[in-house]
């Protein structure tokens, strides 16, 4: 017998700028590696929107081409008019079927009150037709505590992944169980608000970070999104340091962009007497391309390099990475990537991220945090706090890490976070296998009077299934409310189910009702835009890379 897991989450885990989607799309497919079926349940946003835009805009351009088909295949001209798409699509991925609701802005705080209602309407339909063992996931808002209790109710077991320290006013009152990745996290949240969380681990696919070597040319000190919380005060300022202490150095530095504002971000850097790192004002205006050139135009020894799904092009440039983060991390995903690669780490002493690169002295250093950045993100290091880091990062740069990283990547294995997480869910499994009731009398969606008909017919339908089954021996097969005719919530003009049996990165085969066939996704990209000024000095690289190109 195979167990079921629901993942409901607001946020998309098609996000390439959100580490918590990422290590959680591929914990699920390890999972279902494991026997467990899966099926995913996501609204249309993300942290942000250069993470996901892409896989939104072929969403919605293949909603708008089925809408285009059926309308054209429609004799009846008045009722042709009439069809609309649908509000959500279907898809798989690694055989994990996804349904994705899509909403009007890519920013889960705007999600409206009708998008809500048609979420929940999916959700209530998987949990009577899907009927899972489990349902997982995260979303700390009030609306998703509705969905996680409704579950409950309904005796489904509910677990919560918890990918960071900002939950720390939360009860879990509507959880079964809670996991995070670090030991660190664990404490935090025994020690600031006597919550019990499960520590599994991080996952992590090698192959999904591991730059070919063929393409390995390690040159650049290289940070990561480089917004206030993840420490670019501190990066900067080690980059000011390290070239008052070598001023004849030709070592450059590559910043990574993935949320924020770069250029406003930067402008915003100050000292601990309050003076702005570049003056505050910008003759580029509103133009944020200008801003990032004047930038570079000033920090020569930096260049800036766009976000990239194929994040293993970066640590095919990389020769040290920084992970300065100002905020708990709860683990530190390219910390583990880049011992992965075989490249040492600076990091502070932060959260998970010790974890992250197998223990301090492992895969790295680690490094408190500066005074002046505890409490002024935006604030730079003193010249003081940051002679440490430079120290660190010069060892780093001489000494060989390949053994120590190849020791970090062992001990951070996935297949032990894999095993880990199996056998603390096998428990709640059996438990929701066994009291599940998809129809419970519990259930607030069942008692509301303006519901009653619709649960009536519900059930009736699948307890006449049941009965069939019954009769012939088998096991009833029962379609998802959201997926039957049009007059359901979640089922659009096209008439239901569109057929969508894979994911984004699609060819739209010529039918009424088209089947979009793709490999899985997100798609890497192939190329690693990386700017630089012309007439620069370029600190003596020599780029022969095919991967590298500039702008």
């Amino acid at each position: 017998m195979a167990y079921k897991i629901l993942w409901y989450s607001i946020p998309s885990l098609l996000d390439t700028s959100s580490g918590a989607a990422i290590r959680c799309r591929l914990m699920l497919s390890k999972l279902q590696e494991r026997g467990i079926e899966v099926k995913i349940l996501t609204a249309s946003v993300a942290d942000d929107p250069k993470g996901f835009k892409e896989t939104y805009d072929q969403l919605k351009g293949v909603m708008l081409q089925q809408l285009a088909e059926a309308k054209a295949a429609e004799t009846d001209k008045e009722k042709a008019a009439r069809l609309v798409p649908n509000d959500y699509v279907k898809f798989h991925i690694n055989n994990m079927e996804y349904c994705m609701v899509l909403t009007d802005n890519l920013d889960t705080d705007k999600i409206t009150a009708e998008e809500q209602n048609r979420i929940y309407s999916h959700f209530i339909g998987m949990l009577e037709g899907f009927q899972p063992d489990v349902v997982m996931g995260y979303s700390g808002d009030l609306f998703s505590v509705s969905l996680r209790r409704e579950a409950q109710a309904r005796g489904f077991q509910v677990v919560y992944a918890l990918c960071n320290g900002s939950h720390l006013s939360y009860s879990f009152a509507d959880c079964d169980m809670v996991f995070t990745t670090s030991k660190a996290t664990q404490k935090l949240y025994k020690d600031k608000a006597n919550i019990n969380v499960e520590t599994v681990g991080n996952f992590i696919e090698p192959s999904m970070a591991l730059a070919k070597p063929e393409d390995r040319n390690p040159y650049y000190v290289t940070l990561i999104n480089p917004i206030p919380a993840k420490g670019i005060a501190i990066f900067i300022k080690l980059i000011l340091a390290y070239y008052a202490r070598h001023p004849d150095s030709k070592q450059q530095f590559l910043i990574v962009k993935s949320r924020g504002n770069f250029a406003s971000i930067m402008h915003n850097l100050h000292d601990a007497n309050g003076a702005l790192l570049l003056g505050g004002t910008s003759e580029a205006g509103n133009n944020e391309a200008a801003r990032e050139l004047e930038i570079l135009q000033a920090l020569p020894m930096i260049d800036l390099a766009e976000h990239t799904r194929n994040i293993a092009e970066v640590y095919a440039l990389t020769k040290v990475l920084v992970a300065p983060s100002l905020w708990h991390e709860s683990w530190g995903r390219v910390a583990t990537e880049a011992t992965l690669n075989g490249i040492p780490v600076l990091a502070t002493d932060n959260g998970g991220l010790p974890e992250a690169m197998g223990g301090a002295g492992v895969g790295g250093l680690v490094l408190p945090i500066p005074k002046s950045c505890e409490k002024d993100f935006y604030c730079l290091p003193t010249d003081e706090e940051i002679a440490p880091w430079v120290d660190a990062l010069e060892r780093l740069l001489e000494e060989d890490w390949s053994e120590r990283c190849q020791q970090a990547a062992e001990i951070n294995s996935i297949d032990k976070s894999v095993d880990r997480l199996y056998n603390i869910l096998l428990p709640y499994l059996k438990k929701g296998n066994a009291n599940k009731k998809p129809f419970g009398p519990n259930s607030a969606y069942h008692n509301a009077p303006f519901l009653a008909e619709h649960a009536r017919q519900v059930k009736e339908t699948f307890l006449k299934a049941q009965a069939e089954a019954k009769q012939n021996g088998g096991v009833p097969t029962f379609k998802v409310a959201a997926e039957t005719d049009g007059s359901n919530a979640g089922g659009g003009a096209l008439g239901g189910d569109t057929a969508m049996q894979a994911a984004v990165q699609s060819t739209v085969q010529s039918t009424v009702q088209p089947t979009v066939v793709a490999p899985q996704a997100p798609r890497a990209a192939t190329t690693l835009q990386v700017q630089r000024p012309q007439n620069t000095h370029g600190r003596g690289h020599n780029n022969k890379k095919k991967n590298k190109k500039r702008r």
